[in-house]
């Protein structure tokens, strides 16, 4: 009895890429299913991993760090003024400052929501916001001791000011309004400003930042 050649079909047929970028079928022999030497014509690839959280969560630290330390200059510019002339008269500018930080907040609730395509969502202008604020603060404190330190010997001549404490009261005074006027101060221009700028407001949805 005579052997037949297997007919071609599904199982005897295999897709290769050809030379112009198209698919080509050709005829295979047939194998039995234990036959595990055949190698596949194709390498799968894996699609690139995606960005990790890790990674993420650093740019949008280094993006916040970036406001606060601006904000925190800002707001210093009016108190350097101050320690150059420390009168009582110019009790005032750190005020100046405070203001200047306020509007400067609104400014990068206005950045943040750009960044995200003109649609962030409420949660993320908040948070972005007062990691701004907190973040400012702790870099206005430490820049206003090394303010204080540069001007000892000045801060030294006859007090201006009741309260002493080394420098005639201005380092109670100025990390005062750092702490205690700058946090209620970027809490509202954060809260009024992500209001302000959310298309939608009926609800919370929106881009997230990247």
């Amino acid at each position: 009895m005579n052997e037949t050649s297997p007919k071609p079909g599904p199982e005897n047929r295999k897709l290769h890429l050809g030379s112009g970028g198209a698919f080509q079928e050709t005829e295979t022999s047939q194998r039995s299913p234990d036959d595990d030497s055949d190698i596949n014509d194709f390498t799968l690839r894996t699609p690139p991993d995606p960005i990790q959280p890790s990674i993420i969560n650093t740019r949008l630290n280094r993006f916040y760090f970036r406001f606060a330390l601006l904000g925190s200059v800002l707001y210093c510019i009016p108190i350097l003024f101050l320690l150059f002339s420390p009168r009582s008269s110019n009790l005032w500018l750190p005020y100046l400052g405070n203001g200047i930080f306020i509007c400067f907040l609104v400014i990068a609730i206005l950045y943040i929501n750009r960044r995200a395509a003109d649609f962030a969502g409420l949660r993320t202008l908040l948070i972005g916001g007062m990691k701004i604020t907190v973040l400012s603060i702790v870099v206005s404190c430490i820049l206003i001791l090394v303010m204080l330190a540069v001007f000892h010997e000045k801060l030294q001549q006859p007090p201006v000011i009741r309260i002493q404490d080394g420098t005639n009261g201005f380092t109670s005074i100025l990390l005062f309004n750092a702490i205690i006027v700058n946090f209620p101060g970027g809490a509202f221009a954060t809260l009024i400003g992500s209001i302000a700028v959310k298309h939608d407001q009926k609800t919370d949805f929106g881009n997230e930042l990247e």
